[in-house]
């Protein structure tokens, strides 16, 4: 195994509950995840949850209230929705260009 992998870098869209949990709990906790873009309709939520990952890791994250800049970004790598999950996967254009995550799915794999 390469001790020197590549880190992901990680678009997170959706920072209500969820999203917000997933941040704090999980996603900051890999030392092979970079959080740098994130996106909520609400902007007090985005800029909450960038203080937070700079605080964390010296890095402010992009941030937007328009998730198709998130998937317009080229450092994104792969993209957490921890949103609803129509809409955003339809129109945003990913299919084959990037790796897309819907919250709901890591909720599923958590059960296997």
């Amino acid at each position: 195994m390469n001790m020197e992998q590549k880190k992901i870098n990680i678009g997170l869209i959706g920072l209500g509950a969820r999203g917000t949990l997933l941040l704090h709990d999980v996603l900051l906790e890999h030392e092979d995840a970079v959080i740098c873009a994130v996106c909520d309709v609400y902007e007090d939520r985005c800029e909450k949850a960038a203080q937070y990952i700079q605080e964390k890791t010296g890095q402010k994250p992009f941030q937007t209230t328009n998730y198709k800049e998130i998937f317009e970004r080229k450092e994104v790598d792969a993209v957490l929705l921890c949103s609803s999950w129509d809409g955003v996967w339809q129109g945003s254009g990913m299919r084959g260009r990037r790796s897309l995550f819907h919250s709901g799915m890591l909720e599923a794999c958590r059960d296997l």
